[in-house]
């Protein structure tokens, strides 16, 4: 009776394990009876790390000799500065059978952030006495495809080993990732083990780095096991594009998206092959965040992750067939409302010395440029008030029906005409004699004349100015 108080004093005491300056590492039994086991029962302890370092470590534990199981999770990660609590389930091996007894377990910690090694000493009752509540125990371990592409699924493989004769039904398996997550229901036979693997799809624009995963074994509210690991998303980058066209009466949209599905920057290069011609009618409207002109055409597009340019290229030719079709219709309509008569005017000097000139001709044609006839036709022209008109005799040509002189107003000259043939031409003329030298030159009024066609519709033309004083 004395030995077994004196078992119970020691299993009762705190084992205390510093390493060094990197950590300070306490395991403790649950409670009084925690370390107390029989048969294939697991002793339940608590250890407590605190990472007095200045980065985050990863922490592992095993049992030596091997004849005694880790049912719990055999690591952990620490941050910085701080404390964890993580739960430590040991048993002896089903092949090992244990008598009743005092048993003194070494236990090992390392760290993959700094080479050491230490130890603690668990001190463990196994007892023929079977009043000790069962404790279920399942081997966990974890693994990650490394490192992990965003852009493609993640595999997490998962093992478990039921280590005694107990079934669990309704069962939780617990995956949480930094970027994924995964809560699945399972059963797991008396002594069964099991390989299980899990896809999971990512953000495509999670950043580089390394990131922790945490998979827990649950049962009836408790977690019996736990592995935690940590994972590498890599770097990696993909241009995507994409381009679709709209075309309507001679013009063209098209548009270019640019996708970089990638979690780095990445630099695109995007050649719109435009001609110099096409260019003369082509529009551009790039959206991006940063870009920058190479040549004609060509751009180079700055592409942070997941960022989408959209370019947009009009190609409009309308104003071709515009132009074409106005021309048309401008011929058209110049044959259509040109007046049919062709009237014009010229001056011929027939007079000078040094002082000036004296005296000129005034000739005006007549073409009838259709093939229809006028009637009534009536030429009308004006000279100046500083010049005298002189009607002079000659073959072949047609005198004025009339001449009007007005000392204020100048002298009309009228011609009349009944009938003006289909293609006919007509020439009249006239002479001027000024009354003073002429130095320079002097602009005359345009000759204006009036006809009816067939139906007796009546149209006006005019021919353009004369100039007396002119080379000619």
């Amino acid at each position: 009776m004395k030995l077994l108080k004196l078992c119970m004093v020691l299993v009762g005491v705190l084992l205390i394990l510093p390493f060094a300056s990197a950590a300070v590492i306490t395991v403790n039994p649950v409670n009084a009876t925690s370390n107390q086991i029989f048969f294939e029962q697991t002793a339940q302890y608590q250890i407590s790390i605190t990472n007095t370092g200045d980065t985050d470590r990863l922490f592992t534990w095993q049992s030596n000799p091997v004849e005694w199981m880790i049912d719990s999770s055999a690591s952990g990660i620490v941050p910085a500065g701080e404390q964890r609590i993580f739960p430590l389930h040991i048993r002896p091996r089903p092949s090992n059978f244990k008598q009743p007894g005092f048993y003194v377990i070494p236990l090992t910690f390392t760290s993959q952030s700094e080479t050491f090694t230490s130890q603690a000493n668990l001190r463990i009752l196994s007892t023929d006495h079977p009043s000790f509540s069962y404790t279920p125990s399942v081997a966990l371990g974890a693994s990650i495809s490394q490192p992990v592409n965003p852009s493609e699924l993640a595999s997490v493989q998962v093992q478990l080993r039921n280590r005694n004769r107990f079934f669990f039904e309704n069962a939780t398996l617990v995956i949480d990732g930094t970027h994924f997550s995964s809560t699945e229901s399972l059963t797991l036979g008396e002594l069964e083990e099991r390989g299980l693997e899990f896809r999971f799809s990512m953000a495509n624009d999670v950043p580089p780095g390394s990131y922790p995963l945490v998979v827990q074994f649950v049962y009836d509210g408790r977690t019996i096991s736990e592995e935690q690991r940590i994972y590498d998303v890599g770097s990696f980058s993909r241009v995507s594009r994409d381009t679709r066209s709209d075309s309507s009466w001679f013009r063209t949209v098209t548009v270019h998206e640019v996708t970089n599905d990638g979690n780095i920057l990445k630099d695109a290069t995007i050649n719109l092959d435009v001609s110099f011609f096409n260019s003369l009618f082509t529009s551009l409207d790039i959206q991006a965040n940063a870009k920058e002109r190479v040549s004609r055409g060509v751009y180079t597009l700055d592409l942070d992750p997941q960022e989408v340019a959209v370019i947009t290229v009009v190609q409009n030719y309308r104003a071709i067939p515009i132009i074409f079709i106005a021309v048309i219709l401008g011929v058209l309509a110049y044959f259509k409302f040109r007046s049919p008569i062709v009237l014009q005017k010229q001056t011929i000097v027939t007079g000078r010395d040094q002082e000036g000139i004296s005296e000129m001709r005034v000739r005006i044609f007549i073409r009838n440029r259709t093939a229809k006839s006028f009637f009534n036709v009536r030429v009308l022209d004006k000279a100046p008030s500083i010049a005298q008109v002189l009607v002079k005799e000659a073959l072949g040509v047609l005198e004025p029906s009339d001449i009007i002189r007005s000392e204020k107003k100048g002298t009309v000259v009228k011609w009349d005409f009944e009938t003006l043939e289909s293609y006919e031409e007509r020439i009249v003329t006239y002479t001027i004699k000024a009354r003073l030298k002429i130095i320079g030159t002097i602009g005359l009024p345009p000759v204006q004349m009036k006809f009816e066609d067939v139906k007796g519709n009546q149209f006006t033309t005019s021919s353009g100015k004369a100039v007396i004083g002119a080379k000619n």
